[in-house]
């Protein structure tokens, strides 16, 4: 298996590209039962159908490098079944407090290629009951209710698993209309915050959005009015195949394979930034256990 699949099982150590003996005995499992660790690239194994494997990539990793050559400035923000918020991190810089460092993939010359990564949990899940797709970008931020929107819990960089899906006020009366266009505010804020982190740590060029839920207007124009920076929607399918393909092949450019469409900002809504600004406030005073009002739930 290559260095980015040997990441995904807890027992690897990234920095060092071998399995690691602490990992192991923490979970009970003997290391010579374990797959012998190869680079992403340059594998040349023969397989019986004639065909000779040159690359080994895990899904997500591979998503990254279909749309983001390491060294730039930009960040992946996938939204689907969950959702995350990637940068490959420049070279020698680790990452904020609580957000995860991915191993995104090794190169023949067994160097390592990391990522920041911040996740959200299970967002689909959130809205599955929800009208979502209805929802108007002017229907944000009517009203001084905030929410969280993940149902498994707070993911990286806070891991809470008592707050998930949560609200500052009751919402037992509201239509499911507008309960949606709150959890839609969630995840809007939640990736807002992420990327504003590694802008503020790293520097932040362009936003590429990705995944199913990416494509709802609302969440689009959510996103691209509380962050200045310019945000692009992938229309390329099977990215993970082609991030694959692009490292099998040798190359090390990254390019959307479709041409990605940019989401401008319409109308302001300086209510939904102030709105984000103070739902801040209100995160950071529930992760200190300092709700104001209580929290509410569905």
């Amino acid at each position: 298996t290559d260095a980015s699949m040997a990441a995904r099982s807890l027992l690897l150590d990234i920095h060092g590209g071998q399995w690691s003996a602490e990992l192991c005995g923490l979970f009970g499992i003997p290391q010579q039962i374990l797959p012998r660790i190869t680079p992403s690239v340059g594998i040349g194994l023969p397989l019986q159908n004639g065909l000779v494997l040159q690359a080994c990539l895990a899904d997500q990793s591979a998503a990254l490098a279909a749309t983001i050559a390491d060294g730039q400035a930009e960040a992946l923000v996938n939204l689907g079944t969950g959702g995350f918020v990637v940068r490959y991190l420049p070279r020698g810089r680790g990452v904020p407090a609580g957000y995860l460092q991915t191993l995104v993939w090794q190169d023949a010359a067994q160097q390592m290629h990391f990522a920041a990564e911040g996740t959200l949990n299970s967002i689909a899940a959130a809205l599955a009951d929800y009208p979502v797709a209805a929802c108007r970008a002017e229907e944000l931020a009517c009203d001084d209710t905030f929410c969280l929107a993940e149902p498994s819990g707070l993911g990286a960089p806070y891991f809470r698993g008592d707050l998930g899906l949560v609200f500052s006020a009751p919402v037992a009366d509201l239509s499911a209309e507008r309960i949606g266009v709150l959890l839609l505010e969630g995840i809007i804020f939640r990736v807002a915050r992420i990327a504003e982190d590694f802008a503020h740590e790293y520097g932040l060029e362009r936003l590429w959005l990705s995944g199913g839920l990416a494509h709802l207007p609302c969440l689009q124009q959510g996103i691209a009015q509380c962050l200045s920076l310019p945000l692009h929607l992938l229309a390329q399918t099977d990215a993970s195949l082609l991030g694959a393909a692009r490292l099998a092949a040798g190359s090390g450019h990254a390019a959307p394979a479709a041409v990605p469409v940019r989401i401008e900002a319409g109308q302001p809504l300086p209510r939904l930034v102030e709105k984000y600004a103070r739902w801040k406030v209100w995160l950071d005073r529930l992760l200190n256990d300092q709700p104001e009002n209580g929290l509410y739930r569905i």
